[in-house]
């Protein structure tokens, strides 16, 4: 029996354009994933599928997203993932051969495996096997994940539908690598944009007691760091004023300025360079605050009436 396959071109066109478009959308990757799957398996007339990409380490098949599977295959799909070297599957099988598979008849197909029969439901009202197109997602050569869909009965599938399946794998591929591409550059994007904001304060006005906040909130958000200070000397004045974000303050206690002579603060005060510290520090400075050994100094001037240093730490992590 064959499937109900009513496409046409016009249409995986216009399936193809609208999984392309999803890119742009401001939807979550999850989100788009679930896009990406109604579209092919409806196009495709299927009833169900499924799509599973590898973790980072490429040692396990993780679900993403699933269409019309029930409460229990739902959990089931989502609960655990699959390990490459310990569970033989199809799925398993087209990541590691980087080949399709097609299903036509499950009940008697010999590559079903017990892992299979216990992941997947292939029963259709108890009494027979789905038939099923399991396809790579290869970005050039390296193998991604899989994408795979069922049709509710027994059916032969032409040499034309795979063709065209196959298409939609490598298509969707493309979408996905791209999708990893934006979220790559997506905290550089987001930080590019914190930055304009703080600039476009800056610009507004140059009373330290005014932009000191602006400057350090948006230092912490763009640099991820977990500490911040303003290290200001007022050039009209000749005294020195600190700011933690909260206050502007001369440090009267004393509770930094021991600390500045030795640190890179001095340094980039000095030199006017960017100094930026690992855990490895130099032995000769030290932390401004303990327990954060990673730090950065970024020199900086305002309209000539202050020089100063923006300090940055980490407990953990470097500066890149």
């Amino acid at each position: 029996m064959s499937p109900d396959f009513f496409y046409s071109t016009e249409r995986i066109l216009g399936c193809f354009y609208r999984i392309s478009a999803l890119i742009t959308t401001p939807f979550s990757d999850d989100d788009i994933l679930q896009k990406i799957l109604d579209e092919a398996v409806d196009t495709m007339g299927f009833h169900r599928g499924v799509i599973c990409l590898l973790d980072k380490e490429n040692e396990n098949l993780v679900t993403k997203v699933v269409k019309n599977y029930n409460p229990e295959e739902t959990q089931r799909a989502f609960s655990g993932n699959l390990n490459m070297k310990r569970h033989d599957c199809l799925v398993t099988k087209v990541v590691r051969t980087g080949t399709h598979i097609v299903l036509e008849d499950s009940e008697t197909d010999p590559r079903i495996t017990p892992t299979d029969r216990k992941i997947t439901s292939f029963y259709e009202g108890g009494t027979g096997f789905y038939s099923a197109f399991c396809g790579p997602l290869k970005i050039k050569n390296d193998v991604i994940g899989i994408i795979a869909m069922w049709y509710e009965k027994k059916t032969t599938f032409p040499p034309e539908v795979i063709s065209t399946l196959l298409t939609f794998a490598n298509h969707i591929s493309v979408v996905i690598h791209n999708l990893r591409l934006f979220e790559d550059n997506r905290q550089k994007i987001k930080r590019l944009l914190t930055l304009q904001e703080a600039v476009s304060h800056l610009n507004s006005s140059y009373a330290l007691d005014k932009i000191h906040k602006t400057v350090i909130n948006n230092a912490l958000r763009i640099g991820g760091a977990d500490r911040a200070l303003l290290y200001f000397m007022d050039t009209e004045k000749g005294s020195y004023l600190i700011s933690n974000g909260e206050e502007v303050f001369l440090d009267e206690e004393n509770v930094y300025h021991p600390k500045v002579g030795q640190s890179i603060i001095k340094k980039a005060l000095d030199t006017e360079t960017i100094i930026v510290q690992s855990q490895f520090h130099d032995p000769g400075t030290t932390p401004i605050f303990n327990g954060y050994p990673s730090e950065i100094a970024i020199p900086l001037r305002v309209k000539d009436k202050f020089k100063g240093v923006l300090y940055l730490a980490k407990k953990h992590g470097c500066f890149i």
